[in-house]
């Protein structure tokens, strides 16, 4: 048996970070959230990137964003017709307003 690192995966909290984030967001303030809420303060920005990536290619209706600066690393996530989604935290289901 492994040692969990944290109680909540990267994954998972990548989910609740992206969205928590307002519709344009820098990457470091979601980089932020997801170490508060792992927390794992030493977790790399690119581990975390990697997995809203993920996020991305298997679910691009909950997930849909570009990158609008790559200089700065500013987001802005793109809107659907869907207002309201759902995300599954721990065996229990949670409403999440876009």
């Amino acid at each position: 048996m492994t040692k969990k690192k944290s109680i909540i995966t990267v994954k998972g909290a990548t989910i609740i970070a992206f969205h928590l984030m307002d519709t344009k967001f820098h990457s470091i303030r979601l980089c932020q959230a997801v170490r508060q809420l792992t927390g794992r303060a030493f977790l790399m920005d690119g581990t975390i990137l990697r997995r809203l990536r993920e996020l991305r290619e298997e679910d691009p209706e909950r997930f849909s964003y570009q990158v609008i600066d790559s200089e700065k690393s500013i987001y802005k996530k793109q809107t659907s017709d869907k207002k309201h989604g759902e995300i599954q935290l721990h065996n229990e289901t949670a409403s999440c307003v876009q």
